[in-house]
């Protein structure tokens, strides 16, 4: 589907028609990112065509082989100077079950379109680790899970890093900072949780330890924000001991 000079094509090779626009905003936010051309936005690459290839089916968050080979196969036909796939399954392999696969990827790369590939936002390789730090020990710092097929040789692997300043909200005990993340319901919303103290201020304890029963045996924390250290105690059971307490 040709829809203008910025976007000379189109396709849904999941569903088999024209409407690249689905249900996940995820592509149009990375589309935006490489060529917005706007008053109001600019991507890093502002001059640039877009062709959409949408790989994945409405309302799933699966792509299969023969879409994507489908649509790299075009992509190359037609001419693209970079191919970019914002997909991937975490902990990928080096090497490709399918010969096919393979060659097909292969050729795309000896083409010249530059291929690039997400690393993946698959956190770490020790997430639930039996230490229960969720963090890699010092001899073995392995601190990523990298998504297939960014892990095959014929493309580059693009991933990014936190910056060195890292924005949150907070709040003041004394002199110091507290970040702290927004708080979510049941149904998945967000919010403030301190929109819920009313503007009020709140006397505040320090609870020693990282919040077990013994920490609070000459506390009183009624009526009072206490602020717990993390550990290896969930939030969900922090908040019950409180509770109980109050």
């Amino acid at each position: 589907m040709f829809a203008s000079q910025k976007v000379p094509f189109g396709y849904d090779y999941a569903d088999k028609d024209p409407n690249v626009i689905g249900d996940i905003d995820h592509g149009t936010h990375v589309a935006g990112t490489i060529a917005a051309n706007s008053d109001k936005i600019k991507g890093i690459a502002p001059e640039a065509q877009l062709m959409i290839m949408k790989v994945f089916s409405d309302g799933t968050g699966s792509a299969y082989d023969d879409d994507i080979l489908a649509a790299l196969d075009d992509s190359v036909s037609l001419g693209a100077d970079s191919i970019n796939m914002s997909l991937g399954s975490g902990a990928g392999f080096t090497k490709i079950g399918e010969e096919a696969v393979k060659e097909a990827y292969t050729r795309v790369s000896e083409s010249g379109v530059n291929l690039l590939m997400a690393a993946g936002n698959d956190d770490n390789a020790v997430v639930n680790n039996t230490y229960g730090t969720n963090v890699p020990l010092a001899s073995n710092p392995d601190n990523a899970v990298v998504s297939s097929p960014s892990t095959f040789a014929a493309g580059l692997s693009v991933a990014s890093v936190e910056n060195t300043v890292y924005n949150s909200p907070y709040f003041k005990v004394g002199d110091e900072n507290i970040p702290y993340k927004n708080a979510s319901n049941t149904d998945g919303d967000t919010y403030d949780v301190l929109d819920t103290l009313d503007n009020k201020e709140y006397a505040y304890v320090m609870v020693p330890g990282i919040g077990e029963e013994k920490d609070y045996s000459e506390l009183d924390v009624k009526d009072k924000i206490a602020v717990v250290q993390r550990g290896t105690i969930t939030f969900t059971e922090k908040a019950r001991r409180l509770h109980r307490l109050i």
